[in-house]
């Protein structure tokens, strides 16, 4: 089965999210392997598309979104080069940081409020993070807010609420959106399986490696990539065959062939995600990124199924 690119199934995949790490005392990727992969996918996504170069600015939906698992201010110059990259061919630059790097990010801004690449934040807020007072980091969402930025809020909904965050007035006078991190209670929550389409977006992890989405990161077996390969080496440029089928999941959403109960974890992708990760990790081997264990009441029945899975 070879990976289905025409320009019609380009419709899906108009995004793309870029993981940053530190690692060693660097950043991860590499600044100039994720500012040239960019810049070949962008030539491959417009002549697949068949768009004229001096149109692909009027492309709707083109986003690049960056997962700032570093401190901001130290991958400044990465944050920099990638979101300028970006605007420049295009695309629309969001970021998401960790909450207790907000007083980074906001030392990382430029002066010049319109030489800021970054338009909307994602704060991803740790669990108990909110739960002792924090009136200067309150503060700080505030000044964010005032720098005309967009926020949008990951985490605990009742610390959110506790703590005076989704209180503050600018908030409230602004558009935001509130990404619950965590459900209470382990039970699958009844609902019909969304089509994929919506979902997608290429996934760049910090070793550089490329797969279909978030959800799948670390799934050796669906694999696209690697950063440093030339796109005509990869499944994007038809080299290999694809083990699964791109349409029917975009199209119709995942098949999950196994039952799961139990299922013990944050909910940083969507349920339909994690069960269909749990469905492929059968299938197709991984290399470390998924941890799988059984809950200690469970062991003995050999049901349940506890998992940690890498955020999307």
């Amino acid at each position: 089965m070879t990976f289905p690119f025409t320009a019609d199934q380009l419709e899906w995949y108009r995004s793309i999210t870029f993981v940053l790490n530190s690692a060693q005392g660097h950043i991860v990727p590499e600044k100039e392997s994720m500012v040239n992969w960019l810049l070949r996918f962008n030539d491959w996504f417009i002549r697949t598309m068949g768009v004229e170069r001096f149109l692909q600015h009027i492309v709707p939906g083109r986003t690049v979104h960056i997962h700032c698992d570093c401190s901001p201010a130290e991958g400044r110059q990465h944050l920099t080069a990638l979101a300028e990259t970006a605007t420049r061919i295009g695309f629309v630059v969001t970021i998401m940081v960790r909450g207790e790097h907000l007083e980074s990010f906001l030392e990382s801004l430029p002066e010049d409020r319109e030489q800021r690449p970054i338009k909307r934040v994602t704060l991803e807020i740790a669990d108990g993070f909110l739960a002792t007072p924090r009136q200067e980091w309150l503060g700080a969402v505030d000044r964010l807010l005032a720098e005309g930025m967009q926020v949008h809020l990951k985490g605990n909904v009742r610390e959110m609420r506790d703590s005076g965050l989704i209180g503050l007035d600018r908030l409230n006078q602004s558009n935001f959106i509130i990404y619950p991190s965590k459900r209470n209670g382990n039970e699958i929550p009844l609902f019909s399986l969304d089509p994929c389409s919506g979902l997608l977006a290429f996934y760049v992890n910090a070793k550089g490696e490329i797969y279909p989405c978030g959800g799948l990161n670390g799934i050796a077996g669906v694999r696209l990539g690697h950063i440093d390969q030339p796109i005509e080496e990869t499944i994007l440029g038809g080299a290999f065959s694809y083990p699964m089928d791109m349409t029917e999941l975009a199209c119709r959403g995942p098949r999950i062939k196994r039952t799961f109960t139990n299922i013990h974890s944050i909910h940083d992708i969507p349920m339909q995600c994690r069960l269909h990760r749990l469905d492929l990790l059968a299938d197709f081997p991984q290399e470390g990124a998924l941890v799988v264990e059984q809950p200690q009441d469970e062991a003995q029945s050999g049901q349940g199924v506890a998992t940690s899975s890498p955020r999307s």
